[in-house]
């Protein structure tokens, strides 16, 4: 994740960069990317934390995170808008702790 954190850091400054150089002032989306990023970082730590210690309690757990893992990355709204689920399940979306996250980087 530092690695990536890191490429993150260097390609916005260069976005900064290049916004100050053509004159485009940065919006309030641009500059909610960065507490974002830091939701994003601390949501991944602690489903990775919870993760790892039930692996260490249980030793076939380590069978079933790749599924879970798999099932999460399908049921968090990338590739769908939230909207295009009907209203009846959006408070299964809702459980999910990455939903609102990624919500917020489309606005």
């Amino acid at each position: 994740m530092g690695g990536t954190l890191i490429d993150f850091a260097i390609s916005f400054s260069i976005l900064i960069a290049l916004m100050i150089y053509y004159g485009v002032a940065p919006t309030f989306a641009t500059l909610a990317v960065v507490p974002l990023v830091a939701l994003t970082i601390l949501t991944a730590l602690g489903v990775g934390t919870l993760l790892t210690a039930l692996d260490v309690a249980y030793r076939d757990f380590r069978f079933i995170i790749p599924f879970v893992v798999q099932v999460w990355m399908y049921l968090t709204p990338v590739i769908y808008p939230v909207k295009l689920v009907p209203e009846r399940f959006r408070w299964l979306i809702a459980l999910n702790p990455m939903s609102g996250i990624v919500d917020a980087y489309l606005e």
